[in-house]
């Protein structure tokens, strides 16, 4: 039985592809996900799953990379190879900033590096999958990036509650309109209007993240 077999089991596919086989999504990076169902859209391969996970348990992602880029660019820089998820630090919760400290000092995860977990000046945290030590396969890197997602808890949605809910006022200001604008404007631009709240969310999914946990 192999090292990933050993931690989350034989329940993940077979796939033999190569993360050198892997195009980069170049307009990934820094795209707010409004609904699980973009995750595919804008993640590389190897981290779908990991990613989907994150999502399901209300933490947010703000970029990932697994592609061929990684690996040649590290080779050429003589650097080590890594492919990594970047999460915003104030979309965890205390628990789960306290799970990835124990993971961080845990030798049995020395294939991953998290940078940025106690830096004050930082405003994500960067978990690294070293893949000198995990291998380079899609699979490889499947396993190893769950490995981590899978001890997180399930938390509430700190980040649509402290950056992501609107007045319409909110919304006015922060795309320069001097004209009154009415909530159907709102409604077109593809923001989602909770009439009882009189409140705006980045989408459906995010209002019933967000009244979930009310």
């Amino acid at each position: 039985m192999g090292f990933f077999e050993k931690i989350l089991g034989n329940n993940i596919e077979k796939d033999n592809s190569s993360v050198s086989d892997v195009e980069p999504i170049e307009e990934s990076n820094g795209f707010l996900l409004r609904a699980e169902e973009d995750i595919e859209k804008i993640v590389e391969l190897p981290l779908v799953e990991a990613c989907k996970e994150l999502y399901k348990k209300n933490i947010k992602t703000i970029s990932s990379s697994a592609n061929r880029k990684d690996v040649e660019g590290a080779f050429a820089r003589e650097k080590e190879p890594i492919a990594y998820i970047e999460i915003e630090k104030e979309s965890l919760s205390e628990k789960n900033l306290e799970i990835l400290g124990k993971i961080k000092k845990d030798p049995k995860f020395d294939y991953l590096k998290i940078e940025g977990l106690k830096d004050t000046n930082e405003r994500t945290i960067m978990i690294c999958i070293l893949l000198n030590k995990t291998g380079f396969s899609t699979e490889d890197i499947v396993r190893a990036a769950k490995t981590f997602t899978s001890e997180l808890e399930k938390q509430e949605p700190l980040w649509i509650i402290k950056s992501h809910i609107y007045k319409i006022e909110d919304l006015e200001r922060k795309y320069g309109y001097k004209e009154k604008t009415n909530p159907e404007d709102w409604i077109e631009e593809g923001y989602y209007h909770d009439p009882e709240s009189d409140s705006f969310f980045e989408s459906e999914d995010h209002f019933k993240k967000y009244k979930k946990y009310l």
